[in-house]
């Protein structure tokens, strides 16, 4: 599968936060085994909670850190949340020391809870400082189903789109959460924004990503921009 990687490798450090719906921790790890590959120190943590990954990639203090880079491996850090299956933000001195020591940081920077869509509440996405860019993902196997059954917090999505909850998703209203400043772009400001459409994975997906593109160009987003992932992404 094609990795898209934006200015991820141009030689600068980086701290992307990873925002949205659909598929952002796969995305994440993906992007962090890849840049890994090409001889980059990865670090992947959190500003809220993710998962806990394998424990051949948890650093539980610096020495490990140091030791998975050292053998071309990503590194994965945060502190024990009270879900046991669960891992919360590191200590912020802890995250700030190691962002300075990493070539390139991925951060979960809101949750989604399985959902293929959301539009962010006021306290998401929670965006450091550091962060250079925000990676926006959205799955397609949203279309066609209702706010209810695919959107998390769905009383936001119907605010933003100005529907009910018995509304069927169509690309225009993923191209407008994509795109709205109330939605995935919120609190970019000056931030690279990159939007990523995930689950391409039918003819049917590929066309209506197809017209999705097309909208967002219209809003100022460069076709090499967008990533289209899954069995029928764009090249």
């Amino acid at each position: 599968m094609q990795i898209k990687v934006w200015n991820l490798l141009d030689g600068a450090k980086h701290v992307a936060a990873i925002v949205g719906a659909g598929g952002k921790t796969t995305i994440m790890y993906e992007l962090a085994e890849y840049l890994s590959s090409k001889g980059k120190r990865v670090l992947i943590a959190t500003t809220t909670h993710i998962y806990k990954p394998p424990k051949a990639v948890y650093a539980a203090n610096l020495q490990q850190l140091q030791s998975l880079w050292q053998r071309g491996s990503y590194a994965v850090c945060g502190r024990q949340a009270e879900d046991a299956g669960k891992l919360r933000m590191p200590e912020p001195n802890v995250l700030a020391k190691y962002m300075q020591l990493a070539d390139i940081t991925l951060l979960e920077a809101d949750g989604a809870k399985g959902r293929p869509c959301k539009v962010p509440a006021a306290h998401e996405p929670v965006l450091l400082p550091q962060c250079d860019i925000v990676i926006g993902v959205l799955g397609l196997d949203a279309l066609g189903q209702t706010v209810e059954q695919a959107c998390l917090r769905a009383e936001l999505v119907q605010k933003l789109l100005g529907c009910d909850g018995s509304h069927l998703l169509t690309a225009e209203d993923l191209a407008y959460i994509m795109t709205s400043e109330l939605g995935l772009r919120k609190d970019v400001d000056g931030r690279k924004f990159y939007p990523v459409f995930n689950k391409c994975d039918t003819a049917a997906a590929a066309a209506r990503a197809a017209e999705i593109c097309a909208l967002l160009r219209q809003h100022g987003i460069k076709k090499e921009d967008i990533w289209v992932r899954g069995a029928w992404q764009s090249e």
